[in-house]
């Protein structure tokens, strides 16, 4: 029976142990596989940490082994969030110099032409074959994303950067050329969605074989139905819920529409059915509605993802106005008996955005004790600049939170 919160090792468990690599669909995955192996380990006893790592980090693995072979591979590989700017701007100048049609959305096509792209490359459509080129020119929308791939491939070759795919298509050409002497791993997918055929190749030509594991576990897997009419699906989520009621009375059951303002009405019909309340016993549903307020709207977490919003950029004045009179932000609760000539020194900064080096400068310009102390809060910390890793923004973050005295009263409800 696997620990809680640990992943079953079960499938697994003469992988590990034979130390061949074990390639998972996320990275939270192998860090709960590594974690569950050693967990099981005797105490003080000398370890290898198992060799588990999603489908990119083995990838970045391949790409240092045939490095030295393939100089091509140390070149830069563009995030998904890059390689979709640069397409931004191709689209861009695109449009500034073509009447082919007309751009509602640059953003959203620059994401569809780097997907399409990506998608072409794993599906190892050669677009250097004539033959293939020709077919883009058949409609007027394909043979301007053609033209848009031609000049984001020729800005990948002068910057010497490449995609995802890109390094894929790397290391098929080295394992191509270094095959008999090429290092080989034995490899296990766990639980991975199916493959592209260029991951599929690369993968063959890298590994004594590939070896596909599904989870085996205890707890079932979740049923998913389809239905004619969304009438038909609404009637039977209230039928499972009422169901669900008799089975597990002790236990919350939840029903999640993607569109509530549109079906609410009609599910709420259905559960009256389901559950005989339509006449006398129409008050005695025993269902709860929840519109849903994402955490960023509340109050308490609005006020803090402002604040260090602020911290990291220009925000709009008022709503540093806001923030200096949050019942959220101790700091800010003591000046409020001066609030309005803080107010005042803001205004006269005549800026609509303010950093918080310009508050800082305003509150300097009020000789009172509890403003002085709100401007040392607002001197510029070196701790918040540079790079680091998530965890140590956390703990930068969670100190300039804690130095506001954030939340200064109970917690959200």
């Amino acid at each position: 029976m696997p620990r809680p919160g640990f992943a079953n090792l079960e499938p697994i468990r003469s992988a590990l142990a034979e130390r061949q690599v074990i390639i998972t669909p996320t990275l939270r995955l192998a860090r709960q596989i590594q974690a569950a192996w050693m967990a099981e380990q005797e105490p003080g006893s000398v370890m290898l940490t198992p060799r588990v790592m999603p489908l990119a980090a083995y990838q970045d693995v391949l790409c240092h082994r045939f490095a030295e072979r393939e100089p091509e591979l140390q070149r830069k590989s563009l995030s998904a969030f890059d390689a979709q700017w640069v397409f931004e701007r191709v689209i861009e100048t695109d449009r500034d110099f073509s009447n082919a049609f007309t751009l509602l959305q640059p953003r959203k096509a620059a994401q569809d032409a780097y997907r399409c792209r990506e998608q072409l490359l794993h599906w190892q459509i050669d677009l250097a074959q004539e033959e293939t080129r020709e077919l883009f020119q058949s409609e007027v929308d394909c043979a301007v994303f053609l033209q848009w791939m031609n000049v984001f491939e020729d800005y990948l070759r002068r910057n010497k950067v490449g995609t995802q795919a890109d390094r894929w298509r790397l290391l098929e050409r080295s394992l191509l050329s270094w095959q008999q002497t090429a290092e080989k791993d034995s490899l296990v997918l766990f639980e991975c969605p199916p493959l592209t055929p260029l991951e599929e190749r690369v993968l063959g030509l890298t590994s004594h074989g590939l070896e596909r594991v599904a989870r085996r576990s205890g707890v079932p897997r979740p049923k998913a139905c389809r239905f004619a009419t969304r009438r038909q699906e609404l009637k039977a989520c209230a039928q499972w819920a009422y169901e669900r009621s008799i089975v597990a009375a002790e236990q919350s059951t939840a029903v999640i529409l993607l569109k509530p303002q549109q079906d609410q009405s009609l599910l709420d019909y259905y559960l009256r059915e389901a559950f005989d309340c339509l006449d006398a016993h129409y008050t005695d549903l025993p269902v709860n509605y929840s519109g849903g307020l994402p955490l960023s709207k509340a109050p308490m977490y609005r006020d803090a993802l402002q604040l260090l919003r602020g911290y990291d950029s220009a925000i709009p004045r008022d709503d540093w106005v806001a923030l200096l009179s949050s019942p959220y932000l101790d700091a800010a609760v003591e000046v409020r008996g001066v609030g309005l000539q803080v107010r005042k020194a803001l205004f006269d900064l005549r800026k609509r955005w303010l950093t918080v080096a310009d508050v800082y400068h305003a509150c300097q310009t009020i000789d009172h004790p509890r403003v002085q102390e709100l401007s040392k809060l607002l001197q510029r910390d070196p701790a918040l600049s540079g790079r680091h890793s998530a965890a140590a923004w956390r703990v930068r973050l969670s100190a300039l939170l804690a130095r506001w005295n954030w939340p200064s009263r109970a917690a959200l409800d």
